[in-house]
Parts: C-alpha cells; sequence; structure tokens
C-alpha cells in the first residue's frame, strides 16, 4: 500500500509542473497510479483524459480542510489561473499563507501526500485489507525528546496474507520544528534496522515522510506474523507531535513519548482520527493527559482506520 501510495504522489507530482491541469501535454505525462484513480482508459481521447483529472482532483482537493484545499487548487491550477506556471503558483502560495517559497513548496508537498492518501479513504476498508500481501497488527514507538540527539525508536508487527512474503513497505514521517534549516535529507535523519530483516533503499517521498523497504531475513508463510525494529536520530529536533497515520488497516498503536525527569510540558492532548494535516494544530477540545514521574506520556489506541492519525501533541519548550 505504502508503495502505491508513493507512485500516486510521484503522479500528482508531475501534474503540478508547468501549466498544471492546463498543460498541453497534460494526456502523455499521467503516470499509472493517478490514471487509474481517474479512471483513464487507454482509448480516451486527451480533451477526455483532462476532464477526467481536472473532475477527480477537484473532488479530493474539496474534502480537504479549507487552508490546504486552497493550496491544492492553486498547486495544480484548479482555480482557473490556465496561464500561470508551477513557480508563479507557488509564489502566490507563499503570499497565501505568508510564507516563503521553500516554505510553500513544502506544503504543497504534504498536500499532494494528502490527496494522495484520500484518494485510496473511499475504497472499503476490508476490501483493501483482503487485497494487500500483508498488513500492520500492531506500531509501538518510543520517542526519546530528552536525549542530546532526538530519538525515534519504532517497533512494527505485520501479518503475511500469502504464502513466500520476502518483503515489505513501510513508511514513516518525522516532522522537523519550526526553523529547522535546510531541505531534509536521510543523512540528517540517520534511519537504522535495529532487528528483524535487512533495510535497503530508504528514500524521502516527501519533504516529511521516509519509505522504507525491509528484506525479511526468510519468506512467510500465510498468516505468518513478523517483527521487526528500527531507530530513527534526529538531529535538528522534532515538532511538537507524533502521530501514526496508517496506510492501510492498524490494529494496534501504543506510543510514549519520553520527556525527560520534571521536564514534561503543560499541556499534553490526543490526537485520535483526525486528517493528518490537523495534527500540527493545537485544536480546542482534544483530551488532555498528564506525563508520569518520569516524564513520559503514554497513549495506546486500536482498530486505526486508513488514512487518520493518532498520536500525542504538546506545547513546545518554553510555552505554558
Amino acid at each position: 500500500m505504502d508503495a502505491g501510495i508513493a507512485g500516486l504522489i510521484d503522479d500528482l507530482k508531475a501534474v503540478r509542473r508547468g501549466l498544471g491541469v492546463h498543460a498541453p501535454d497534460l494526456a502523455t505525462r499521467l503516470g499509472p497510479a493517478l490514471a487509474k484513480v481517474c479512471s483513464i482508459a487507454d482509448s480516451d481521447a486527451p480533451g477526455v483524459r483532462r476532464h477526467k483529472v481536472i473532475v477527480t482532483l477537484t473532488e479530493l482537493t474539496d474534502r480537504l480542510p479549507e487552508s490546504p484545499r486552497a493550496i491544492g487548487r492553486i498547486a495544480f491550477g484548479l482555480d482557473g489561473a490556465g496561464h500561470e506556471r508551477y513557480t508563479a503558483r507557488v509564489m502566490r502560495i507563499a503570499g497565501l499563507i505568508d510564507r516563503d517559497t521553500r516554505t510553500a513548496q513544502r506544503r504543497v508537498d504534504d498536500v499532494i501526500a494528502q490527496i494522495a492518501e484520500s484518494a485510496t479513504a473511499s475504497v472499503p476498508r476490508q476490501t483493501r485489507r483482503g487485497e494487500l500481501d500483508w498488513h500492520t497488527t500492531e506500531v509501538r514507538s518510543l520517542v526519546l525528546l530528552h536525549l542530546p540527539v532526538v530519538e525515534v525508536i519504532e517497533t512494527r508487527r505485520v501479518l503475511s496474507h500469502r504464502t513466500g512474503l520476502s518483503e515489505v513497505d513501510h513508511s514513516v514521517s518525522v516532522v522537523r520544528p519550526p526553523g529547522a534549516t535546510g531541505p531534509p535529507s536521510l543523512a540528517d535523519l540517520g534511519v537504522d534496522l535495529l532487528y528483524g530483516g535487512v533495510l535497503h533503499s530508504p528514500e524521502l517521498i516527501t519533504a516529511s515522510r521516509v519509505r522504507l523497504r525491509l528484506r525479511l531475513p526468510a519468506p512467510l508463510e500465510q498468516g505468518a506474523g513478523h517483527e521487526f525494529s528500527f531507530r530513527i536520530r534526529l538531529p535538528q529536533g522534532l515538532a511538537p507531535f507524533y502521530v501514526c497515520t496508517p496506510m492501510a488497516p492498524c490494529e494496534r498503536f501504543e506510543l510514549t513519548v519520553g520527556f525527560g525527569q520534571g521536564r514534561a510540558p503543560g499541556r499534553i492532548w490526543l490526537i485520535e482520527d483526525e486528517f493528518a494535516l490537523d495534527a500540527a494544530e493545537d485544536v480546542p477540545g482534544r483530551p488532555e493527559i498528564g506525563a508520569d514521574a518520569a516524564g513520559q506520556a503514554t497513549a495506546v489506541f486500536t482498530d486505526l482506520a486508513p488514512q487518520r492519525s493518532y498520536g500525542l501533541g504538546w506545547e513546545p519548550h518554553g510555552v505554558g
């Protein structure tokens, strides 16, 4: 599922280039993932293909909250400004959100990721699980904010749906704090597999999402489970929230955030069954929890829905 989402993200990025949905060569640059989402047939004329893309992208962006919806419409040229090239549209987005163009580009990447996730959200949950080679049964995340370099340790358990499964494709999003400098890179993240297989070909698929391909120690039988664990180091720190946003059904997610003894923030809140783009916001009315004597806060979620976010948010250091 992660690989499918990544392919759709690539196809969406190809469409946003140049004049976006108004580009003369739009019909020839449609990737297979987007063509499938738009129900494009090989026999469709270029004009029909363009119409299907515009209708589909309009529907998908309309599902988003107000701010990302506006960003998505401008990024693809859906707002009627068919003469603007992508660089000009990014500048317009920068003005809209009152940020520089680099930040605007990151926002566009985040919105594209959300659109790609939303494109699969209407597929019935059980049907999608039945089409998968495997699914995640459990995720356990430990976020260590009190170390000299912030670390995230994740342990995941998957269940094979077929005999001979030899590789799984996962992803993890790590959002850097405001003020982090320079574009993100894999070297910044320091991804290490702790146990459970061989990690190969990690890659950034958005400004914050890393795809991890894991080769299993031995092929799995149908119905067999397998556990693996990896660590990510974040020299520039972490934004004040951490969530799990599964691409396919996940049965259980346990999150522990370690702030350090005596260093827990004044407010820590639950993020449960929300849009991914809302996770970074301090939304009023969220349930609050406390930290224990060791400065750790823990939350457990079950039966996680695909493309929805679950986790914890907290006040940044020095606030409150």
